[in-house]
């Protein structure tokens, strides 16, 4: 009798544990037919200066990836170059890109100019002090996954294990933790303006209160990201003692809708023809 009555609770933990293995391999099965850890290891190599243009021609040639993967891919090479690109190697990269099948390059030539005109820079983050963007709880789902669902995919977990685990501190924390920690003669403590209201008037920000402080409120003018948001909470949590940090943005961006701002941008900064207006629709006689 006891079986049965408990059987009702025993199916819906089934549902739960149903959802969750569907959960776990569908992103699975994403990230091994979009190759995203090797996308992911390429830009990590790319930021720290130990990736060349060869291989990233290859990758962009190659089959793995989106036309969408590909195109941040060499963003990210723009952005981590340490000098801009020349013609050649734009066009280069236009090539590779336009073979691949992304459709539109008018965000990688924008950005391009970007940089050539020094208004974006190549500072390139250092490694992490150990508060890097890994989320616990991402490595143990992982776990889970390589053992419900079998051997057969553990070479693809863990290349996703290295996709989730890197140390790299972003540099939002690591601005937040220079100012939060008063560390003064950091880049990071340095290069920001201060402008606090407790200030007798004609005193400068050199007599700002040095820290440390427990709370903060970080306010990206512009796109924001869940990354940024879940590398600040992590940085937060593991700081001793623990920080409070509230995150907030002007818009919250998804990679595909960041790059439709760039080639929107591109398009009004005259790179590209703009995009045709819908027809409107004729009235019927």
């Amino acid at each position: 009798m006891s079986a049965v009555s408990s059987l009702p609770e025993l199916q819906e933990k089934k549902k739960v544990l149903d959802k969750h293995t569907n959960l776990a391999t569908a992103l699975l099965t994403a990230i091994k037919n979009r190759g995203l850890d090797g996308f992911y290891n390429l830009e990590e190599d790319l930021l720290t200066g130990k990736a060349d243009t060869g291989a990233l021609i290859k990758l962009l040639q190659g089959a793995k990836g989106s036309s969408e993967d590909k195109l941040r891919l060499a963003l990210v090479h723009l952005l981590a170059a340490e000098q801009a690109p020349n013609e050649a190697e734009l066009q280069e990269l236009s090539a590779a890109l336009t073979s691949a099948g992304v459709p539109d390059t008018t965000a990688l030539t924008y950005v391009a100019r970007l940089r050539r005109n020094r208004l974006i820079g190549s500072a390139r983050p250092a490694p992490g002090t150990g508060h890097g963007v890994h989320v616990p709880s991402q490595g143990n789902l992982l776990d889970w996954a390589d053992k419900a669902l079998g051997q057969g995919i553990s070479t693809v977990t863990r290349s996703v294990k290295n996709l989730l685990s890197g140390a790299r501190q972003a540099p939002v924390a690591a601005a937040l933790e220079a100012l939060m920690d008063g560390k003064q003669g950091t880049p990071e403590f340095e290069s920001f303006a201060v402008m606090d209201p407790k200030l007798p008037a004609g005193r400068t920000g050199a007599d700002r209160a040095k820290g440390p402080f427990r709370e903060a409120l970080v306010f990206m003018i512009g796109g924001g990201n869940y990354l940024e948001r879940e590398t600040l909470a992590a940085w937060a949590s593991r700081s001793q003692p623990p920080r409070q940090v509230l995150y907030g943005a002007t818009d919250l961006l998804t990679g595909e809708e960041f790059l439709h701002q760039l080639e929107e941008l591109g398009r009004r900064s005259g790179i590209a023809p703009a995009a045709p207006a819908p027809a409107a629709p004729v009235a019927a006689t």
